[in-house]
């Protein structure tokens, strides 16, 4: 639906181009994909802002030395004249079509291929569209000219109807491939391990793929589905020899059998580059897919994003399923740990005084949120920061359904454990901070509401201050998104139910300076090193003079 939205033409048009596109695409492929040429994506993407940045002080010589390197290239082949180079040329700056590209693979045969470990029975079709201003015939001829030059004598032929192709055998592995050959306008490619079987099939004009494909500059479409239950097969008929459980099964129970379809659009949006994936899952058995409530509302946590943040991302997200999942996989494997998961539930209770699904989880909200500031790279290499330097700087925040009872289950599972008594308390913004050091190690600090759970994870200056900015963004009560981030939301389409932004400028300088700081300390960086991490900082300067310092994604399910 987003892709459409943006790249809604003249449905005659629209028509006319989806048939043109799908030609060449057998209606059993698993894999399809269309790429628009290298010169329609100069032409959509000349406008963006990441194409200014390719122009950047800090991208322009690397651009360059990649444009020396390809104009070299060509001029060895001019000099070899095993190509010819004006062609590849004009093909680079004035064809306008499309390239598509799909896989063939027989889902039976692939369950079979893979529990013999053999390679399945697959093919495949390359095809460029006709397109004003370029010879098609011109190029197919080039290159049967110079696959007859370099391998005349090991080609063979296949009449297929009115066409006769010529193709190099396969070994085994490498499937036969065909010469280009014109069919209906195109240009068009097939290879498989049974060419005499499947030519027929590929070219045909019946029986074609009737997706969808956007006119964007590259579409992806994979069916994952016979891919995923052939896995699963052949995990549960031979997992059981290296695993004490059945792999096949934890597959389903994670939900990896609901799959259905996996899209990918990227393309221009005015200044913007818009990228989309899609996954398309079953009503039934979604496992950790049910855990994404099906509703087009914004998450009301995206009000608690304190301005400073580097990274955020709030979404409406039901972790009741979770508890499904692993009990589900615990009672799978009890014939291999030391309790049922009854006996584990009746433990932790006993432990702690409280029931780990009816007075805690149960109080969980649908909202989760996550926010993390700038890290300070001295604390990556602080001996004594122990594994929360991994997580530091960062706040998480769950919503409560019911944070009274969901508070008083915590502190008396606190209070079971003796945890209470190394436990230091602020008052800040209105609210109890509670900070617990736990196993010696790490450090957490955490907040219970009415309404809301907040974690900071680790002791460092960095996750304190991002936990009070939330605290203070909450107290209040302003409600508005970071300013950075509010031009690329504008743009977005209504009804998403999840939002998260990265502020890239920031992430590459805090990882060249972390890994600056852990390089001192080991005796310094060799100078290639030093110059990619210099190349770091300037083109972070780049990306917030451009104003594409921020990348926003947003979530529809």
């Amino acid at each position: 639906a987003l892709a459409a939205s943006l790249f809604a033409q003249d449905p005659g048009q629209t028509r006319a181009a989806s048939i043109a596109t799908n030609r060449f695409v057998p209606a059993d492929s698993m894999f399809v994909a269309r790429i628009a040429s290298p010169a329609s994506w100069q032409a959509r993407f000349a406008k963006t802002q990441i194409a200014k940045l390719l122009r950047s002080p800090s991208m322009a010589p690397l651009v360059q030395q990649v444009q020396a390197s390809f104009d070299e290239m060509l001029q060895e082949a001019r000099e070899e004249g095993g190509v010819d180079v004006d062609m590849v040329e004009r093909f680079m700056s004035d064809y306008r079509g499309d390239i598509v590209v799909s896989m063939q693979l027989d889902p039976a045969a692939l369950a079979a291929s893979m529990q013999e470990d053999q390679p399945p029975p697959v093919s495949f079709v390359i095809a460029m569209t006709p397109a004003d201003g370029f010879d098609l015939p011109a190029m197919a001829a080039m290159m049967q000219e110079t696959a007859e030059r370099e391998n005349g004598s090991e080609l063979r032929d296949l009449v297929v109807g009115d066409l006769r192709l010529r193709y190099a055998e396969g070994d085994g592995e490498t499937p036969a491939a065909a010469m280009p050959v014109m069919v209906d306008g195109h240009l068009v490619m097939i290879a498989s391990d049974d060419l005499e079987r499947d030519a027929a099939r590929l070219l045909a004009n019946d029986r074609r793929w009737s997706g969808d494909m956007s006119s964007g500059s590259m579409f992806v479409h994979m069916n994952v589905q016979p891919l995923m239950t052939a896995l699963a097969d052949t995990m549960s008929e031979n997992g059981g020899m290296m695993l004490p459980f059945d792999m096949g099964q934890l597959m389903r129970t994670m939900g990896l059998l609901s799959m259905r379809d996996i899209t990918f659009d990227l393309d221009a949006d005015g200044e913007h580059v818009l990228a989309t994936l899609g996954v398309e899952v079953a009503d039934t058995d979604r496992g950790m897919f049910a855990m994404f409530p099906q509703v087009a509302q914004k998450p009301r946590l995206l009000q608690l994003v304190p301005p400073s943040a580097m990274v955020f991302s709030a979404s409406k997200l039901d972790m009741k399923p979770v508890l499904g999942i692993v009990r589900e996989l615990w009672r799978s494997m009890e014939d291999f740990v030391p309790m049922t998961w009854d006996d584990a539930m009746a433990a932790f209770t006993e432990a702690t005084k409280v029931r780990l699904e009816e007075d805690l989880l149960a109080h969980l909200g649908d909202e989760m949120l996550q926010v993390q500031n700038e890290i300070d790279p001295a604390s990556l290499d602080d001996e004594d920061a122990g594994p929360a330097a991994m997580v530091a700087g960062t706040v998480m925040g769950l919503a409560l359904r019911d944070g009274r009872a969901f508070g008083e289950s915590l502190e008396r599972a606190l209070r079971s454990r003796g945890l209470h008594a190394g436990r230091k308390t602020e008052d800040y913004a209105g609210v109890q901070v509670h900070r617990l050091r736990l196993a010696a190690l790490f450090e957490v600090e955490y907040v219970v509401t009415e309404d809301l759970l907040l974690l900071g994870f680790g002791g460092d200056e960095s996750t304190k201050r991002t936990l009070r900015d939330v605290l203070d963004v909450r107290k209040a009560g302003d409600g508005e998104l970071p300013a950075a981030v509010q031009k690329q939301v504008a743009a977005l389409p209504a009804g998403w139910s999840g939002l998260g932004a990265t502020a890239f400028d920031v992430v590459l300088r805090s990882v060249s300076e972390a890994v600056r700081v852990q390089a001192e300390a080991e005796g310094g960086l060799p100078p290639e090193a030093e110059m990619v991490f210099e190349t770091f900082g300037k083109v972070a300067d780049d990306l917030r003079r451009l104003g594409i310092h921020q990348t926003v994604s947003a979530t529809y399910t």
